[in-house]
């Protein structure tokens, strides 16, 4: 729908700019048909008119907001990215026998049961979200607030931000909270009343990767999701992570690379973040740990996992007769580079 700074977009930028290194050609289709201008991206931008204008070896899509424009698009093979539980029955309608299914992360098969497709989870551009110095991390008491980073998007009930509220005021003095948007976040009267809050807008990649390395903890609190981009942007980062399992069924191991709560506990949250304020050595145990697990998301890895899932076609459906027999509709993978 958009090529705006944050959100899912990001998979299909970074996506294709691995793509055109390995000598593909790679175009990203939105109604504007403009290129982003938050980061660099090697591939070409197309309106929709001018997408149905071309024909393509591979399309891919992942929001129910172009299911419709992405069904007209002319391509040999078509696959489906599984972004999160709320879009399941949207999948599930658009869905053809002969499409391929990639879920970006560990769990999509929990909420697409009998599904046949494959995982293909990440990614985090490394380079753009360096782990942080010692020298970097920020003071703590003494005056100096606790700082929680998380993403603003204060009005979209799934990201769970009113929780993370609710957390704060139970966090009590000396945490602030900071938070991140591309718009002006909105926040309640009450949370402008009684909470310390710190908002950044429209932050371009460097400015957002310094605000990671400037917060003590990053918190997600999403109740639907597929692959969270910030919680893996924080961990490349060095950042302890307070975590619902949404969205961080890869990275997330409770009391190894973050502290995973239930989904809209605000007393869950508020705990797990006063346990990294009391102890910070806990938290840099959890960081270190999450910037070795993450590591192995990079987009390059996350691109070769798509390749490979292009190359092997769509997998036996439960309900196939013959589950053993090859699939009669599976595509040949184009033998040479110029992919488009």
């Amino acid at each position: 729908p958009h090529v705006g700074v944050y959100g899912g977009v990001r998979r299909f930028l970074a996506l294709g700019n691995e793509l055109i290194a390995r000598g593909h050609e790679f175009a990203v289709v939105h109604p504007a048909g403009t290129p982003p201008a938050w980061m660099p991206f090697r591939g070409r931008t197309l309106g929709v008119d001018a997408a149905l204008a071309e024909r393509f070896d591979v399309a891919l899509c992942g929001d129910p907001g172009v299911f419709e424009p992405f069904a007209r698009v002319r391509a040999e093979r078509k696959g489906l990215f599984l972004l999160g539980p709320r879009y399941a029955d949207k999948v599930r309608a658009a869905r053809t026998p002969d499409m391929l299914v990639v879920g970006v992360n560990e769990d999509w098969r929990e909420w697409m049961p009998g599904v046949p497709g494959h995982t293909v989870a990440g990614g985090i551009d490394l380079d753009a979200f360096p782990r942080r110095r010692a020298d970097e991390t920020p003071a703590a008491g003494d005056g100096a607030p606790f700082r929680v980073l998380g993403f603003g998007r204060v009005e979209k009930k799934v990201k769970g931000a009113r929780y993370l509220l609710s957390a704060m005021r139970r966090l009590g003095r000396g945490a602030r909270l900071v938070l991140y948007d591309h718009a002006p976040v909105r926040l309640p009267w009450t949370a402008r009343l009684f909470l310390d809050v710190e908002t950044h807008v429209g932050l371009d990649q460097a400015a957002l990767a310094a605000l990671y390395r400037s917060a003590h903890a990053f918190v997600s609190a999403e109740i639907s999701g597929g692959w969270s981009n910030p919680v893996a942007e924080a961990m490349a980062s060095g950042v302890p992570v307070v975590c619902t399992r949404v969205g961080t069924a890869a990275l997330a191991r409770d009391g190894e690379t973050a502290l995973v709560v239930p989904v809209e506990d605000a007393a869950a949250l508020a705990a797990a973040l006063g346990r990294l304020r009391a102890d910070p050595e806990l938290g840099q145990r959890l960081a270190d740990a999450a910037r070795r697990r993450v590591e192995a998301f990079s987009w390059s890895n996350t691109c070769e996992r798509l390749l490979e899932a292009l190359a092997a076609g769509r997998p036996a459906d439960p309900s196939d007769a013959v589950a053993s027999a090859p699939p009669s509709h599976a595509s040949t993978p184009h033998p040479s580079p110029g992919v488009r």
